[in-house]
């Protein structure tokens, strides 16, 4: 799948499955207000790396270090489900998938 440069996987932190906490740590979570979407607790924070660039006359998101970026960010291709695991794709992603 081509990405379509909306840059929406890079907005956000996943810490990961809500399921995989123990519930006290899901309390201290809800407490503090991080986000629940999906099944995950996620965080709005735009990745320092991701720029926007005008591109064949329209505005695109690219990332800044793309050839070095983290594991994470080169493994994600808007699939929620990949390799046995479960990704949290952000519904404006406009690379989704349907399962």
């Amino acid at each position: 799948m081509t990405c379509s440069q909306c840059g929406e996987c890079c907005k956000y932190i996943t810490l990961g499955r809500i399921s995989q906490y123990r519930e006290e740590q899901k309390e201290y979570m809800r407490a503090h207000g991080i986000a629940e979407d999906q099944g995950f607790f996620i965080i709005p924070f735009k990745c320092p790396h991701l720029e926007v660039k005008a591109v064949d006359d329209k505005w695109v998101h690219v990332c800044d270090i793309h050839d070095k970026k983290p594991k994470i960010c080169a493994q994600f291709d808007g699939k929620k489900y990949k390799n046995h695991t479960l990704y949290w794709v952000p519904k404006e992603c406009t690379m989704r998938v349907k399962e």
